[in-house]
């Protein structure tokens, strides 16, 4: 890099009480930031295994960079005045894979976000939960956790985090007994189920919080932070409701306009694929792995989760899904409708390249959710915007 050059990214680690242990951004490269809606943000790239920066014991007895026992803190330049960097990612190191070719050694690692490390932590009976509240904090049993109607989707989530968090083993570093995070909240504006919703024995606290994300009823943001005066802590985490007239994470973000052939010209490239092969406007849930249907098919009472508009265009088109984690017809019926929602038509996927110097910029102008605003013209067959 030429002197006087700052980089775009600053790569801090740290071990697990949140102590700053080195930088990688002078030596790491191929470096990629990715960022996902309700699961776990993702950061990969390489560094020279030989290096004092990378191989150097600390003194905890592990090197500078191992899995498990070092944070990844990854900071974008987005100012010309002090702080310059901005948090954009905080993440835990779960795999590094050193490899050598010729005269050469590369250690390429992999972080991810909170959401990882609560996928390998088991989803435990709440204290809001109908079955098992005699049990609080202990494993699911066979019956399932049952969730009555009254409990909102974003009250169950919590409900959930809040209970790993309590049961934690205090054996474990500080920072991994609240999940690595600061702060929870929830926006109370999600609505409840129409009746029951059930977590499986088995389900590990992140596939629970996905399956109600799935739902359509809530989304789950995790905001990083770096913040010493919670040493260990990556993220604080904000329950958010899709209920309508909610949007979730993200807002309508119409000043981050994206167009092809038409004003302002900031993209250079546009793919828009219409495939009608994952088509299904009839959806069949079944509760449990192998468990009953939803609602019986007959010929003259096609399932709940099903849409006429689309059979009367296309035809039927069926999807029929077993929801193993689920055994409650409302939660199977939710998540039926919510599929047949993105499915009922066709699959849509927009693809654009913006231009580097003239497009919106991630993190600046848009964020992940926003909705914005992208243009062209019929020259692409069929016009979009």
């Amino acid at each position: 890099m030429p002197s006087g050059v700052q980089p775009l990214w600053r790569f801090l680690i740290t071990d697990l009480a949140g102590a700053g242990i080195t930088l990688l951004d002078h030596l790491a490269s191929e470096r990629m930031v990715t960022l996902k809606l309700n699961e776990a943000a993702e950061v990969t790239g390489t560094v020279p295994s030989d290096s004092n920066y990378v191989n150097r014991l600390h003194t905890d007895g592990f090197p500078l960079l191992a899995e498990g026992v070092r944070q990844l803190y990854c900071f974008r330049r987005e100012s010309e005045t002090p702080p310059y960097y901005t948090i954009r990612a905080s993440t835990l190191v779960m795999q590094v894979n050193d490899a050598a070719a010729s005269d050469d050694a590369r250690s390429r690692f992999t972080a991810w976000d909170p959401w990882q490390y609560m996928m390998m932590r088991p989803a435990l009976t709440g204290s809001l939960t109908t079955t098992g509240t005699a049990r609080t904090g202990h494993l699911i049993g066979p019956d399932g956790a049952i969730y009555d109607s009254s409990v909102a989707a974003g009250d169950i989530a919590l409900d959930l985090i809040n209970t790993a968090i309590a049961f934690a083993n205090t054996a474990a570093p500080a920072a991994a007994q609240t999940l690595f995070l600061r702060n929870i909240t929830d926006d109370g504006l999600s609505g409840t189920f129409p009746s029951n919703w059930e977590v499986q024995q088995g389900t590990s606290l992140g596939q629970a919080l996905q399956d109600l994300c799935d739902t359509g009823y809530i989304d789950i943001l995790l905001t990083p932070i770096y913040e010493s005066a919670a040493p260990g802590a990556l993220c604080d985490l904000d329950v958010l409701s899709q209920s309508a007239p909610y949007l979730g994470v993200g807002v309508f973000n119409y000043d981050a306009i994206f167009a092809w052939d038409r004003p302002g010209h900031n993209t250079v490239g546009m793919d828009n694929m219409f495939d009608g092969a994952g088509r299904a406007n009839v959806i069949q849930g079944y509760r449990g792995q192998g468990g009953p249907p939803v609602i019986n098919y007959v010929s003259s009472a096609l399932p709940t989760a099903k849409d006429v508009p689309s059979i009367g265009d296309y035809g039927e088109y069926w999807n029929q899904t077993f929801y193993p984690g689920q055994e409650t017809t409302a939660g199977v019926q939710a998540l039926s409708e919510q599929q047949l929602l993105f499915r009922k038509t066709y699959k849509q996927t927009l693809t654009i390249n913006p231009s580097p110097t003239r497009a919106p910029e991630p993190f600046v102008d848009y964020g992940l959710g926003d909705r914005v605003p992208v243009y062209a013209s019929n020259r692409l067959r069929q016009a979009v915007g």
